[in-house]
């Protein structure tokens, strides 16, 4: 499955590859989710994901309009070189 988010407040400087933490809440657990894609000029961030367990089945429930926390973005897994 896949997923597309927008920020509510600001856009995110994310690149494919990279990925953020995903909650369902603020007090809830934290997975993991590499970004497939970052429209930085819509501000939506594309994940992908398989349903396998009861966090990514409550993930795929969600509906559009309901809030997810994303934080990050962690990672330099991209296609540009990073230069030390």
């Amino acid at each position: 499955m896949y997923y597309d988010c927008k920020p509510k407040k600001k856009n995110l400087a994310i690149r494919s590859g990279q990925y953020v933490y995903t909650q369902r809440n603020l007090w809830g657990e934290e997975h993991p989710f590499t970004v497939l894609d970052c429209n930085a000029e819509k501000g939506q961030v594309t994940i992908a994901y398989k349903v396998f367990g009861r966090f990514t089945d409550e993930l795929a429930g969600v509906t559009e309009g309901e809030t997810v926390l994303l934080d990050g973005p962690y990672g330099v897994f991209t296609k540009e070189r990073q230069t030390t």
